[in-house]
């Protein structure tokens, strides 16, 4: 992926199946205004003895994590729909991030809806957040499928 973009035409989708002719189908979630796409962090092991020289702490990686998926938008029926839907369910599911602007590149990863809210108002525009909790190692590739 390119190192400079926008964030427009972003879309995230829930896995919703395959198409023998196009491969996975991603159902998109709702009207995105913002993406945080997941967080990698790593906590070390501490490998330190009574022989480690010049008594010089000694660490390895240990245990990669990868937090959660921050997402905005404007909150439409089909949208909640989905997001509900997938809060309910207590197995991962496949998520993809689309972003167009970034040479087409996509970050794929499994995971589950762990917060939702949504705030409506009288004379603006009904939105929401959510967040989903990142399960293994996310793909990023090149073209999404």
């Amino acid at each position: 992926m390119s190192a400079s973009g926008s964030g427009r035409g972003m879309i995230l989708g829930i896995h919703a199946g395959t198409d023998e002719s196009s491969g996975a189908v991603y159902t998109p979630v709702a009207e995105l205004t913002k993406i945080d796409p997941p967080t990698y962090s790593r906590e070390g092991v501490d490998l330190t003895s009574a022989d480690s020289p010049d008594e010089y702490e000694e660490t390895v990686g240990g245990v990669r994590r990868t937090g959660k998926v921050q997402i905005e938008g404007k909150l439409t029926t089909a949208g909640r729909t989905a997001l509900l839907a997938a809060f309910d369910r207590n197995d991962n599911d496949a998520f993809q991030i689309t972003l167009p602007d970034y040479d087409g590149g996509a970050i794929q990863f499994n995971g589950f809806l762990s917060d939702f809210s949504s705030s409506l108002t009288f004379s603006g525009e009904c939105t929401f957040s959510a967040q989903i909790k990142v399960s293994g190692k996310p793909t990023e590739i090149s073209t999404p499928e």
